[in-house]
């Protein structure tokens, strides 16, 4: 017999009483009949007499029992029912009416399975609880009066007659609804505390762990709860002494936080932030130690790297600031406030706005959304206003600054004044200008010539005087363009190198790259403008030889090597090792240097093959050399060899002058060749030609 069914439950299995009761409820049992299948002649009235009869029957035959048990039966806090063997209720207490909100008409000669929701009838049913014996135990969900589910727990005992005859019921019910939340609620922080980002440790009052989390393994680099359970708290730690301080804490107060240098398995340190409480009973009485910890060590690394920087741009000569998103400076350092022409004291507080050419709203609002999405932006140009209200131009790169938690927490800018570069830039502008103009006029001048009539012999003389007037002039202005301009840039590319070598701020020396790419970039142009007009000058001379052409072209492959492999090309070179060519060595490697950066100039970072080929003709070589880069279109493909003239203007080359390809044409047509280019359009790469004169047989 089970020691945890109540008492009424434990009467009514007595087989000695059940026996007795069985007699007396016989006749009552016979009356339940008529009301399963009523005979034709019974009316209503008599069905309703009967009931009522059999009702007061089965409480007048319990009454008969001892007086203790119908006191326990009646004043239950559990719900107790007994089913006839029709599993309809005859018989309950108080409390059943309690927990299903039914009155005694809801309940008498209610089929039970109308207590609960079909599908849980449906499993009850198919645990087929009369065929197991006399007992059964199951939780469940059952129906209160106004359809709402409450959780209970039933235990089901079977009443059999003398002759093993199944004659009802009986079932005791306990509502675990209350339970069930508690068990819901205690999941619901299991699992915040399994999937917890944060590790979390309970330590018992001996100072051994009892459990981890799957974010304490991963942080202390343990492959199994095994490895640490049971062990004790302190050899997490690098001191010792300080966990003993802590349990003090816990103890005393109930809690601590603070940062620790812990110790993994393998002896490895990191710093952590904990949080560590004292887990109580319901009496106060402490039970275990609970604490949640944060890898800090970045964030520490971070706040010494902090330091350093402030410490270096503090002394940098470039202008510092940082600022809250709303713009207001808290920070800036010696340099930016004084090419602001401010003093420190009055820079800080200000808002970044102040220092902004009104004319720059639209681009600094343009700014603003591109540092919002990508958290940054790089050597961005921008006017600068100062105290006097004059504008500067200025190279910026800013980057968003962002908390622990992901969240924006300042932003820092640097700037470097532009002036001088910008002046140089729109002086050589200004020159490059003129020198297209007298280009200009010098071409104008030809096809002018071209088309007089040859036997004016006093208007060839005298276009003939102008030309070569314009060609002196442009002689002379190119010459002195290159001393103009070599003067200003010969220091800058002297100093600048050095002032880099000085610098330790990864964002500065990226900006003063920029800085130095850029005055390259000026004198190469003034350096292949001279060469594109020393090349079209009459009294350019070449120095002809016989050239190997394989081995002149395996030559230029290998000092071009690094610049291929950078770029992730390859080369491939099906030249015949007979050929022999008429050309000048220097101007010839110059071709080919020329070609060769182009392709990769208009070739994706993917990188690409090219194909170098050569064809012997009767008096010529053709040389050809293919890429698989951007291609061209037939519009680009008639203007490729224009001087100043790009093929794809949107990627803004800072190593693209534009005369590359002038110079090359210049060449080939310098020794009597020619040259062209061919593609089938966009995205299908391109293919340059060009032809020199064919050389002594090897």
């Amino acid at each position: 017999m089970n020691e945890g069914e109540p008492e009424i439950v434990k009467f009514l299995r007595d087989e000695e009483r059940l026996g007795k009761l069985h007699s007396k409820l016989q006749s009552s049992y016979k009356e339940l009949e008529i009301l399963d299948k009523p005979p034709e002649n019974v009316s209503d009235d008599m069905i309703s007499v009967i009931s009522d009869t059999g009702r007061k029957t089965g409480y007048s035959e319990l009454d008969g029992l001892e007086e203790k048990y119908k006191t326990i039966f009646e004043n239950s806090a559990i719900a107790i029912t007994l089913t006839d063997r029709n599993e309809r209720i005859i018989l309950w207490n108080k409390y059943t009416e309690n927990l299903l909100d039914m009155n005694k008409d809801d309940l008498y000669m209610k089929p039970v399975e109308l207590l609960y929701p079909p599908e849980e009838w449906r499993r009850i049913r198919s645990e087929n609880v009369r065929q197991k014996g006399m007992q059964h135990h199951l939780e469940t969900k059952m129906v209160r009066k106004n359809n709402e589910l409450i959780d209970v727990d039933i235990s089901l005992s079977v009443l059999k007659n003398h002759k093993g005859r199944v004659i009802g019921s009986v079932g005791v019910v306990r509502d675990i609804t209350e339970r069930k939340k508690m068990e819901q609620d205690l999941r619901i922080k299991d699992n915040a505390i399994m999937s917890s980002i944060n590790a979390i440790a309970f330590v018992n009052l001996e100072g051994e762990v009892i459990y981890v989390n799957p974010s304490f393994l991963n942080m202390w680099e343990y492959d199994s709860e095994n490895r640490i359970l049971g062990k004790p708290a302190v050899d997490l730690w690098k001191m010792k002494g300080q966990y003993i301080e802590i349990m003090d804490a816990l103890k005393n107060e109930g809690g601590w936080v603070g940062e620790l240098t812990a110790k993994r398995g393998d002896g490895s340190l990191f710093i952590v932030q904990i949080s560590a409480s004292m887990v109580k009973d319901e009496e106060n009485n402490p039970i275990c130690m609970m604490a949640s910890f944060m890898d800090v060590t970045d964030r520490k690394r971070m706040e010494r790297n902090l330091t350093k920087f402030k410490t270096i741009t503090d002394r940098a000569d470039y202008g510092s600031i940082t600022y809250d998103i709303k713009g207001n400076i808290f920070y800036t350092n010696e340099s930016f406030a004084r090419m602001h022409g401010y003093s420190m004291e009055e820079v800080i507080g200000k808002n970044r706005s102040t220092f902004y050419n009104e004319n720059q709203v639209e681009r600094v609002e343009q700014l603003n959304d591109q540092i919002r999405q990508s958290g940054s932006f790089v050597a961005e140009e921008i006017w600068h206003k100062r105290k006097d209200g004059t504008v500067f131009p200025v190279l910026m790169t800013s980057t968003l600054i962002k908390d622990e938690k992901k969240k924006l927490s300042f932003l820092a800018a640097t700037v470097v004044d532009i002036t001088d570069i910008k002046n140089a830039e729109k002086k050589l502008r200004s020159n490059a200008n003129k020198l297209r103009i007298l280009n200009s006029e010098l071409n104008l001048a030809k096809e002018e010539l071209s088309v007089l009539n040859k036997n004016l012999e006093e208007k060839v003389k005298e276009r003939t005087v102008e030309i070569e007037r314009l060609l002196k002039q442009k002689d002379e202005f190119i010459g002195q363009l290159g001393h103009d301009l070599k003067t200003p840039l010969t220091p800058m590319m002297t100093l600048l190198p050095l002032l880099r070598t000085k610098m330790k701020d990864a964002k500065s020396m990226e900006m003063l790259d920029a800085v130095i790419r850029n005055v390259h970039f000026m004198k190469d142009l003034v350096i292949e403008t001279i060469d594109l007009t020393g090349i079209n000058s009459t009294n350019m001379e070449f120095s002809i030889e016989d050239i190997d052409l394989l081995s002149e072209v395996n030559n230029i492959i290998k000092n071009n090597q690094l610049l291929l492999e950078d770029n992730n090309f390859k080369v491939d070179n099906k030249i015949n090792e007979k050929i022999i060519i008429e050309a000048d060595k220097l101007r010839f490697e110059e071709i080919f240097n020329n070609l060769i950066s182009n392709a990769i100039k208009y070739t994706p970072e993917s990188g690409s093959t090219l194909t170098i080929d050569a064809k012997k003709g009767k008096d010529f070589v053709t040389i050809s050399m293919s890429d698989t880069g951007i291609g061209m279109t037939e519009e680009q493909l008639s203007h490729i060899f224009d001087e100043f003239y790009k093929a794809d203007e949107s990627r803004h080359d800072l190593y693209s002058h534009g005369l590359g390809l002038s110079i090359c044409k210049n060449i080939v047509e310098k020794h009597g060749g020619k040259i062209w280019a061919e593609s089938p359009g966009k995205e299908k790469g391109s293919t340059f030609y060009f032809t020199f004169k064919c050389g002594g047989e090897k």
